[in-house]
């Protein structure tokens, strides 16, 4: 028995393919953002649901604070650098420019200048020894007065440095005043409130 075919010619079509399935959809990333320095929310940028891209702020916190703790910082470093007779912008001079070791070096040059004649007289017997001793003491004590410059000198810039950082700090908290976005993504959940 034969049966009747029909035939037709091969064409290319889009072909559906659907599916029904149960299941659960989850983000590839996942994260909870929090503040890493204290203060009030002052504004919420973004709201549940919105889409927000990698670094959009999404919460302000109030800078009043963090600002004046910048400005405390920017003035105790120009302090320090005041003291140690560098200009606000300039690099630091160099331990001998210090004008406490350079008024130091001075005493020094004249207490010894003071000392080597006194040497000189008293070995001719033109002065007695009471005034060699007390040139020998104006001297001892101009080196130690140098030595303590250069001490307070390296101290004072130890702390500029200090200072320095402590600047940079006071900075990086304002700057985290603005809590963004690690990534492009959407507002899931929102823990904080005005």
């Amino acid at each position: 028995t034969s049966r009747p075919v029909r035939v037709e010619a091969a064409e290319v079509r889009d072909v559906r393919r659907a599916v029904d399935v149960v299941g659960t959809l989850s983000a590839r990333e996942d994260v909870v953002v929090s503040a890493e320095v204290a203060g009030r929310v002052a504004a919420l940028r973004h709201d549940l649901g919105e889409r927000v891209e990698s670094g959009d702020v999404l919460v302000e916190l109030d800078k009043e604070k963090a600002q004046y703790g910048v400005e405390a910082q920017k003035a105790a470093l120009a302090q320090s650098r005041a003291k140690y007779g560098a200009a606000d912008s300039a690099d630091l001079p160099p331990l001998e420019r210090v004008p406490a070791v350079v008024s130091a070096v001075a005493q020094l040059a004249d207490a010894k200048q003071r000392f080597d004649r006194a040497k000189s007289l008293a070995a001719q017997n033109i002065v007695s020894k009471s005034d060699l001793d007390s040139a020998q003491t104006a001297y001892d004590t101009a080196v130690a007065a140098h030595e303590q410059a250069l001490a307070s000198a390296r101290q004072l810039r130890a702390d500029i440095e200090a200072k320095a950082s402590a600047l940079r700090l006071a900075e990086r908290d304002l700057r985290d005043t603005s809590i963004k976005a690690p990534f492009q993504g959407f507002v899931a959940e929102r823990r904080v409130s005005l």
